[in-house]
């Protein structure tokens, strides 16, 4: 899924979300590790540690809904690397 326009889909609607509770700050890191998918392989490693990175950075602000959201697009990440 993580290759897929659902996969976007859904990443982009947690930053929208993060962005109408004003977690400004939250949804920019994870714009930012966006940046990081290039179509290699190195880049989507390199987004799936931004992620990792964000998740640790915010789990004080993060709410439990945002946190599994968060770890939902992780794990699809992961599952996309394991195939790879």
């Amino acid at each position: 899924m993580a290759h897929s326009p659902d996969y976007w889909k859904i990443f982009d609607q947690f930053i929208e979300e993060l962005n109408a509770k004003s977690q400004i700050d939250i949804g920019i890191a994870f714009i930012d590790a966006k940046k990081c998918v290039n179509g290699l392989t190195d880049g989507w490693f390199d987004f799936k540690f931004a992620i990792e990175r964000a998740i640790i950075k915010h789990k004080n602000t993060l709410t439990a809904e945002q946190t599994n959201n968060a770890k939902f697009l992780l794990e699809e990440v992961n599952k996309y690397l394991m195939n790879k």
